[in-house]
């Protein structure tokens, strides 16, 4: 119980001193009055004071603030030898009380904390004029003893919540893709929420022999909201991507499932960037659509390509504009897939954070190095993030000297 006091100790040292300049009684002490105990939690006694101990835990009825929780009201008491109400009880004489003034310490809730209560061994010390000034001083102890429960209970609400966002956060990372390798494709990435939880999400699929689809999602915003609504697509994608097959239909499949979702709740709505990717290694071509999302890069030993065919986010109009593009493949490439979050974090002294992002590709190569490890070390580096970061790397397999 002392413990509720502890932050406020240089405040309730300041209240007493403010107390014995203002009210004539050498003694002032804080009780708490729950669970039917009286229990003092601390005592301000100048020289000559009562004999009131520094802390003290009894049965309630066996003292003065009993009737003053009973009846919520001030209690006063200017002589105790000639009180009827109190001479005959053993702390008058335990704690040498010549004169009384108790008042309730009531909590914003309306609930009885305890009493703040002033003391002499002389009686007539304290009388009616003392009453408004004592009530005074008690609702400066309540609101005290207020923001310490407040301040306990957020810090209590933040331990839970940061327990809460851990977990959340586990099974998130248990939704994750695993890194494709077989005889044709090696597809693999990076996923780093920007707090907690990301609004990014990915995933790829071998459709058929030969055939694979990959996409890569953005949810607007980040952190819990936008991540429950990942959360709520990540099961479906797979049935999606398998039945659907083609960009067009899957990421139009995936703007109903959104449409629907919100249903008009103008509270809701919020949008997806994406963009989808068909890679097909019999025919050697990429079909895509992007669906506002930041364009995809296809390197080849011609250049670069940007997969920035497509229409506007998902989510906000129920019809999707039917804007697809195609690549044919040539010899090896590689096939980088991302969310804005790379981008901003690669952004240095002005220059486009793609332009960093290919000079550490260009490196990675000229190295022999793997690109997604060197991404990996720069972005390890970093504690937060101002946004989700997502980034799926696609690469055909190529014997040994074979690469771009």
């Amino acid at each position: 119980m002392a413990s509720e006091l502890a932050n406020f100790e240089k405040t309730g040292q300041n209240v007493f001193q403010l107390m014995s300049e203002t009210i004539p009684a050498k003694t002032f002490f804080i009780a708490s009055t729950k669970n039917e105990r009286f229990i003092i939690l601390k005592v301000f006694n100048k020289e000559g004071g009562c004999t009131v101990p520094s802390t003290f835990n009894a049965p309630l009825n066996e003292s003065y603030c009993n009737m003053v929780v009973t009846h919520h009201k001030p209690l006063l008491i200017e002589d105790s030898s000639q009180s009827e109400l109190v001479k005959h009880m053993p702390v008058t004489s335990l704690f040498t009380i010549g004169s009384y003034l108790g008042v309730p310490i009531i909590l914003e809730n309306g609930e009885t904390f305890g009493t703040l209560c002033a003391m002499d061994p002389e009686p007539n010390v304290l009388n009616e004029s003392h009453i408004s000034k004592l009530e005074t001083f008690a609702s400066l102890i309540a609101s005290t003893l207020q923001l310490e429960e407040y301040f306990q209970q957020l810090k209590k609400y933040e331990i839970q919540t940061k327990r809460e966002l851990q977990l959340s956060r586990k099974i998130q990372s248990s939704t994750l893709m695993k890194r494709l390798e077989d005889e044709k494709l090696s597809i693999d990435s990076i996923y780093v929420p920007s707090h907690y939880l990301s609004g990014d999400l990915c995933a790829w699929y071998e459709i058929e022999d030969g055939v694979y689809g990959s996409i890569v999602l953005d949810v607007m915003g980040h952190g819990v909201s936008s991540a429950l609504i990942g959360m709520g697509i990540i099961p479906t994608l797979k049935k999606i991507m398998m039945d659907q097959v083609k960009p067009y239909q899957v990421l139009s499949e995936l703007n109903r499932m959104l449409i629907d979702l919100f249903d008009g709740d103008e509270e809701l709505f919020t949008f997806v960037t994406g963009i989808y990717t068909l890679i097909d290694t019999n025919k050697q071509r990429i079909e895509y659509m992007n669906a506002g999302h930041p364009p995809g890069l296809l390197v080849d030993r011609n250049g670069i390509q940007a997969l920035d065919r497509g229409s506007m986010p998902l989510g906000i109009f129920k019809d999707l504009p039917n804007h697809c593009g195609v690549i044919e493949l040539r010899g090896s490439w590689d096939l980088l897939l991302y969310t804005d979050g790379l981008t901003d974090e690669f952004r240095v002294d002005g220059e486009k954070g793609i332009d960093t992002i290919m000079n550490y590709y260009t490196r990675s190569k000229e190295n022999n190095e793997s690109f997604l490890q060197l991404m990996r070390q720069f972005i390890s580096g970093e504690e937060e993030y101002s946004d989700d970061i997502c980034v799926v790397m696609i690469s055909p397999k190529q014997e040994v000297g074979a690469r771009i």
